[in-house]
């Protein structure tokens, strides 16, 4: 989670009431229109309203090493990946060269990067093939458990059979013997 926060913006530049401002990135709301240069840290997820030039590193939603060349056109398409989705910039990504204008449309936890530190905090969710490992675990820890104890069961009877046969061939000698 600290990785997470640390690849936040602390502030973001936007337009509101025809100026431009400086504010906290935790003040951004939907709607906000925030511009964007190279060497900033998106501050939310944008929909990209103006793009010259911008590439951003979308590596740590990604794992793409190259920046992408972003634009403006709508994608028509659903479901498409982060990777294609050429007009938009995503929160923690870092813009490389260009400038931009986009309007705030997912933040804190909504946006994308949000979605995976909510997918690290939630409990991992076991697989049927690590299901069917813990239930051998537990028969196979029964089981030996088991043999453990009847080994020890029968150790004891072994052991109380010979002492008592010891015992008995110990008072039959000293009956028949003068």
């Amino acid at each position: 989670m600290e990785a997470l926060s640390k690849m936040a913006s602390p502030y973001a530049v936007i337009i509101r009431e025809n100026k431009v401002k400086k504010i906290s990135t935790e003040e951004l709301v939907p709607g906000d229109i925030v511009l964007l240069e190279a060497g900033d840290i998106v501050p939310a997820d944008l929909r990209l309203l103006e793009a010259y030039q911008l590439k951003i590193d979308e590596s740590p939603l990604t794992g793409e090493s190259v920046p992408v060349l972003k634009q403006i056109e709508p994608i028509l398409e659903k479901n498409v990946s982060i990777s294609e989705r050429k007009n938009m910039a995503f929160k923690g990504t870092l813009v490389t060269n260009g400038r931009g204008k986009g309007v705030v449309v997912a933040t804190g936890m909504n946006t994308e990067l949000g979605k995976i530190a909510k997918m690290v905090q939630e409990e991992e969710t076991k697989t049927p093939l690590q299901k069917r490992l813990a239930d051998f675990g537990k028969k196979t820890r029964f089981s030996h458990h088991f043999y453990l104890y009847s080994y020890f069961c029968f150790w004891h009877l072994e052991r109380r059979k010979a002492f008592s046969n010891a015992s008995h061939s110990n008072c039959f000698s000293s009956c028949c013997c003068p």
